[in-house]
């Protein structure tokens, strides 16, 4: 097990993750230093000790789901990322951070009026709040996955919070249905 912590002291951050990857490590327990964007493609699985409603951890778990899924089901796959800020969320940054959680998503990005129609007809909220003492406005948003198939068919609804294995499952049911 490495210790990763922003102190003196603390396991190097990269070669713990490297080790952890490998199989040379069983865990990485880290305070402060992993943002929510961090994966490793190669572990199935993770340990949150706090519940979060973060789209980036479900984004997480959604690439794990599929890296878990037997056979060549993940390539029946595609995940859209839709982008609700579209005012910061650039084409060019999407590129960038979509493919960092799975390297077949996709990200896609309108205008802020195509994005609000969209917004709206998916059931989708999305709400700029200014940021405080000069820092960058937040949006607040819903976090759900949308799955639909071939036909356009909304098939699922999965709430954030949504284990890999059960994503996995229920997206293997749809598969061979």
């Amino acid at each position: 097990m490495a210790a990763v912590y922003a102190a003196d002291g603390s396991d190097d951050r990269e070669t713990a993750l490297a080790q952890l990857a490998d199989g040379e490590l069983d865990a990485v327990c880290a305070v402060d230093v992993f943002n929510e964007g961090v994966d490793v493609p190669s572990i199935d699985r993770v340990v949150m000790l706090r519940p979060t409603e973060s789209s980036v951890v479900f984004l997480q778990q959604l690439g794990r789901g599929l890296r878990a899924s037997d056979g060549k089901d993940a390539v029946r796959v595609q995940v859209l990322f839709v982008t609700v800020d579209p005012k910061r969320d650039t084409q060019a940054l999407l590129a960038q951070y979509v493919p960092a959680f799975h390297p077949d998503f996709l990200g896609l990005y309108g205008d802020e009026a195509a994005t609000a129609k969209a917004s709206k007809e998916f059931h989708v909220y999305a709400h700029e709040r200014p940021g405080k003492d000069g820092a960058p406005y937040t949006v607040d948003h819903s976090a759900h996955i949308y799955v639909i198939d071939r036909e356009g068919k909304l098939r699922l609804l999965l709430p954030p919070g949504t284990a890999p294995a059960a994503i996995a499952s229920d997206l293997r049911l749809l598969l061979n249905s």
